[in-house]
């Protein structure tokens, strides 16, 4: 599930966006399995039947006051998880981190308007495995810049 249904906050919505984008980016995982595209939210562990996966981390965000509106930054952490398989360790870690920057936030770094931007911090694998049956992480660290009325998560100035 990608849409966070219960809140409408700008934050919300961002991430919503975010959640559909890397809803796509779970078809580009390197798995010769059927499966229906898997994207969670802020998960810290996965069980190997809920692998390949995305996992949306995001974390606190800082606000600076600017002429009226709330100027915000918020990091979000976004890993593509999935099996190791025949792929040499670094090959599938390279592929991943790759596949994640082209396609996050894509051509549009305001997500359809909802931010001011949208960038890269870093990335990368921490932990490389050894066996084709363990699972291989790569993550991706983003900050995401928008804007809302003073005091005020459901407008945008």
């Amino acid at each position: 599930m990608t849409d966070l249904t219960t809140t409408h906050s700008i934050r919300s919505r961002i991430l919503t966006k975010l959640g559909d984008i890397c809803h796509n980016l779970v078809a580009l995982l390197p798995d010769d399995r059927e499966r229906t595209p898997s994207v969670y939210w802020a998960r810290q562990s996965l069980q190997p039947s809920e692998v390949p996966a995305v996992v949306i981390i995001p974390q606190p965000e800082q606000s600076e006051r600017q002429y009226g509106v709330d100027q915000m930054t918020m990091p979000v952490s976004i890993s593509m998880v999935c099996l190791l398989g025949d792929w040499l360790p670094v090959d599938l870690g390279e592929y991943l981190l790759a596949q994640m920057r082209k396609e996050i936030p894509g051509v549009d770094h305001t997500l359809g308007g909802l931010a001011i931007d949208v960038h890269y911090i870093g990335g990368g694998v921490d932990d490389y495995p050894q066996d084709t049956d363990q699972a291989m992480v790569a993550t991706t660290s983003w900050e995401v810049v928008y804007e809302t009325q003073n005091n005020n998560p459901f407008e945008q100035p």
